[in-house]
């Protein structure tokens, strides 16, 4: 879980200790049980201040967290963790990254998608525009058959992402990275690609890395507090 904390007053000027925020625990330990945040472990607290400084920022934030479960001395997947349990057995905990819960910010901070406020406003699907577009321009659902507005209530017109289709749009992206880097393509024509894939660049590249083993499209979760009440639904 990821998420941006902020213990300031919220009319206050100074937010200087606003902060990015990961937690983590077991799936397995049950709903009841992760409604408390007692079975929640907080791996980090990053200061807005420092995880800007980052390349990439929050999603390099997410690489270095994920770094401390899957990387070369220890892999959680492959050589677990041994515990003792209560009754005093011993275990072998092997484990893999399944979940990602966070509301939509917090996702297109980790993951690179653009968000809810892009052209192409879902991480999920392909083919998923914002009902409106920004400046009075004809929303793109009105232009091509191919978009489909957000505000559709038929969910069969939605064209959904698999793990393979966001791994091809992430190796598209460093594709064309090279591309402006070796001066073929303009910042312009790098930013309008980013656009109509519906993600961005980022060099932390969590979503390519075999040794993450990320299976983005099931594993995103929406915060349901956001999704029906604050912004959501019952809005």
């Amino acid at each position: 879980y990821e998420d941006g904390v902020d213990p300031s007053d919220g009319l206050s000027k100074n937010h200087s200790r606003e902060s990015g925020v990961f937690y983590w625990a077991f799936s397995e330990y049950g709903l009841a049980a992760l409604a408390c945040e007692q079975v929640w472990g907080c791996i980090t607290v990053c200061r807005y201040t420092e995880h800007q400084s980052l390349l990439g920022g929050v999603s390099e934030l997410f690489n270095l967290v994920l770094m401390q479960f899957f990387n070369a001395e220890h892999d959680i997947r492959r050589s677990g963790i041994s515990v003792t349990l209560h009754s005093g057995r011993q275990a072998l905990i092997l484990a893999k990254a399944s979940i990602l819960l966070a509301d939509m910010p917090a996702l297109k901070e980790c993951i690179a998608c653009k968000g809810h406020s892009r052209t192409v406003c879902c991480p999920l699907c392909m083919n998923t525009v914002n009902h409106k577009a920004p400046g009075g321009a004809i929303p793109l659902h009105l232009l091509t058959d191919a978009a489909k507005s957000i505000a559709c209530t038929n969910f069969g017109s939605f064209k959904k992402h698999d793990d393979e289709s966001i791994r091809s749009i992430a190796r598209k992206l460093d594709h064309y990275h090279n591309l402006l880097m070796e001066g073929k393509i303009t910042q312009d024509e790098f930013s309008d690609r980013q656009q109509v894939l519906g993600w961005n660049w980022t060099p932390a590249g969590v979503i390519l890395r075999k040794e993450y083993a990320l299976s983005v499209s099931s594993m995103i979760m929406y915060d349901w507090a956001h999704v029906t009440v604050h912004d959501g639904i019952c809005d």
